[in-house]
């Protein structure tokens, strides 16, 4: 509880009158709904939730980023808010590396609404960029790319199932490419989160 209280996990909520902290303002970019695994576990029906395989279009990219503006402009000049914002956009899919130039498309609009919002509010307000991806489609020019524009990128690994679990169509296992990537993640030292699935059946040897 003391290692707990002292990283505020446990303070109350700061409520209405909160003025001096970061707000984060984000939205989750569902950029396409194809994905190149066949995840045995797969909450979203192969990664197209049932819905078929399609891409978001720029057209709803451009409204969830004027969206994204005007609520943190809103926060300024409606709300009286004094602290720093930031614009937050979270990739997902499927997996958003088959839809790179989406990705690409809505980090440097989104860039760009926060060098616009910055000055017209007065304050500083930085983009925030997230992925979450089983990153089998990275390589050296996309890692680049993640590394400049400050991303955290969430990989998805299942540990010594992973193959079973997480294989390609053919059946063949993806843990050697996602290892590969994550090591030049973290070589670059790129913020990393892990995603792991456990079951039932894996707890008594978690």
């Amino acid at each position: 509880l003391q290692a707990l209280r002292s990283a505020h996990m446990l303070d109350d909520d700061p409520g209405s009158g909160a003025n001096n902290l970061t707000r984060h303002l984000s939205a989750i970019l569902l950029v396409t709904t194809a994905c190149n695994l066949a995840c045995s576990h797969c909450f979203a029906s192969g990664g197209d939730y049932g819905l078929g395989r399609s891409q978001m279009t720029r057209d709803v990219i451009d409204a969830t980023v004027s969206y994204l503006a005007r609520q943190t402009t809103s926060l300024y000049q409606d709300h009286g808010f004094l602290g720093e914002a930031e614009l937050g956009i979270h990739f997902f899919g499927g997996e958003p590396f088959i839809a790179f130039d989406q990705v690409r498309y809505a980090v440097e609009l989104g860039t760009r609404a926060a060098q616009e919002l910055s000055q017209t509010v007065g304050r500083l307000v930085r983009p925030d960029f997230f992925v979450t991806t089983n990153a089998t489609l990275l390589n050296a020019e996309r890692i680049a790319f993640l590394k400049e524009h400050d991303f955290t990128v969430l990989v998805s690994i299942d540990g010594p199932d992973h193959d079973a679990r997480r294989s390609y169509v053919s059946g063949k296992g993806s843990l050697a490419k996602a290892m590969e990537a994550f090591r030049a993640l973290r070589a670059l030292q790129v913020p990393l989160r892990l995603n792991t699935v456990i079951r039932n059946s894996d707890v008594p040897h978690i």
